[in-house]
């Protein structure tokens, strides 16, 4: 089928029997005439391909390419579903190159909902110049994929572990990767960019790897819009040059993340780089009960769970909102470097979080145990145990908690550093005009406190 592939798409259900599929083989093109290739090219309206495995075959060709369907026929929606089935084969081509699915879309009614559920990929996925994923190239929309898997090694400009592309109102459970990770532009565990999506219970356990890439995520690489991530971790080193979280990349507009963890190693040569986020350009993101234990080395802007947080709207009051929070790492970096985040530009409430860090740094005025620099600011419950070095490891006598400009609040919290246990705290200009919390021991009690400035714990 070169032609006319709308006029040939498959309609009805196919039940494979778990039977096994071998030697197909398409011939790769660089025009549209080459598109929709796979065990079935287009999947009509209501189609259904369920207990198909997939062996010693090459899907090639142009774009919508997959191990078992390459896309489906787009009018209004499309309700498709595929279930059970795995792919051993090797799939590549320009964009919309996935493992299971090229290109799927569904509609916004339960109904009508296109699902890849419980489905296996152990081929190579690669595409040329597009969106690449273990399971699917490109979710277009309303898309559930449910309990999929991922083994095969995934490269393309978005690539993901599970979804290269995950868009509008598309939800994601109990999807695993385990597959090495290569991209050039958005890189994630599991998906690669999701724009307004759900994703729960999703693991990443490989090694990520950014070629020049602008973001890379243990879980997502790029979030746009609203995204919310519930219980979700990853354990596979992460190494880029630009905009690196634990969990996720970069996030535009709104993010919400809930038990989401990150233990692997993050190593980024440029800027941007967090434990949890790297770089935030967002009104509204909420972190909850999120820790990161994996070590993360970049230049500016690095933080231990957010590297850099910049409002969309400035004159926006949505917020930056972390509580139940806790780091446990080393962290390099050089300007703007603290033990939570690194820089944040929007009013922020941090609460009942925790850093247990070494923090090694090569600038003394923007670096600090729990904020680099930041805007307004409530600080309520928390803890920094640990060390500031220079970058030859000499101890430095840095124990800030947050440098600001703006409004500060300090409530029942602590440093235990390199010069013991301090939990006092006073205001002090540098040279830059900003205000930096500087730690005063408490054995220091001659020195008065302005409690106008600020709000502290146990001081009546």
């Amino acid at each position: 089928r070169q032609n006319n592939y709308k006029q040939r798409s498959f309609s009805g259900v196919y039940d494979g029997g778990n039977f096994t599929i071998s030697g197909i083989y398409t011939p790769a093109g660089s025009t549209n005439a080459y598109s929709y290739q796979g065990v079935f090219g287009v999947l009509d309206n209501y189609s259904e391909v369920k207990n198909v495995i997939l062996k010693d075959s090459l899907i090639q060709g142009y774009k919508c390419l997959g191990g078992i369907a390459g896309g489906y026929e787009y009018e209004w929606f499309s309700y498709t579903r595929i279930e059970n089935c795995i792919s051993y084969a090797t799939v590549s081509g320009n964009d919309c190159i996935g493992g299971i699915a090229g290109y799927l879309g569904g509609y916004d009614y339960e109904e009508f909902t296109t699902t890849i559920k419980n489905c296996i990929n152990y081929g190579e996925i690669k595409s040329d110049n597009g969106d690449a994923g273990g399971i699917i190239g490109n979710a277009h929309n309303y898309i559930k994929v449910e309990n999929c898997q991922n083994f095969g090694r995934v490269e393309g400009s978005s690539a993901g572990g599970v979804a290269g592309y995950f868009y509008y109102g598309s939800s994601m459970t109990g999807c695993l990767n385990y597959g090495e990770i290569i991209s050039s532009y958005w890189l994630g565990g599991i998906c690669g960019l999701a724009d307004n999506s759900y994703l729960t219970d999703c693991y990443n356990y490989a090694n990520l790897t950014g070629v020049d890439s602008n973001a890379a995520g243990g879980i997502i690489g790029a979030g746009a819009w609203s995204c919310v991530l519930t219980n979700c971790y990853n354990l596979g080193s992460i190494t880029g040059s630009y905009m690196i979280g634990g969990v996720v990349g970069y996030v535009s507009f709104e993010i919400e993340l809930n038990n989401c963890y990150n233990f692997g190693e993050i190593n980024n040569s440029g800027n941007y780089t967090g434990g949890i986020i790297g770089h935030a350009g967002a009104d509204k993101i909420v972190i909850v009960n999120c820790f990161n234990l994996g070590n993360v080395k970049g230049t500016d802007y690095v933080g231990g769970l957010v590297a850099y947080v910049s409002s969309v709207d400035m004159l926006s009051e949505i917020k930056l909102d972390i509580s139940s929070s806790y780091v446990e790492a080393k962290i390099v970096g050089e300007n703007y470097v603290g033990g939570l985040i690194g820089k944040v530009s929007i009013g922020s409430y941090i609460t009942d979080c925790g850093v247990n860090a070494t923090i090694t740094t090569s600038s003394n005025a923007n670096s600090n145990g729990i904020v680099g620099q930041a805007d307004t600011i409530e600080i309520s419950n928390v803890y920094f145990i640990g060390q500031f070095l220079d970058v030859n490891d000499n101890p430095l006598l840095l124990s800030n908690f947050v440098s600001t400009f703006n409004d500060c609040t300090i409530i029942d919290s602590y440093i235990i550093s390199n010069e013991g246990l301090q939990n006092e705290f006073k205001t002090k200009e540098d040279t830059n005009g900003f205000v930096n919390w500087v730690t005063i021991p408490s054995m220091n009690g001659g020195n008065p406190i302005q409690k106008s400035l600020y709000h502290i714990g146990n001081l009546d």
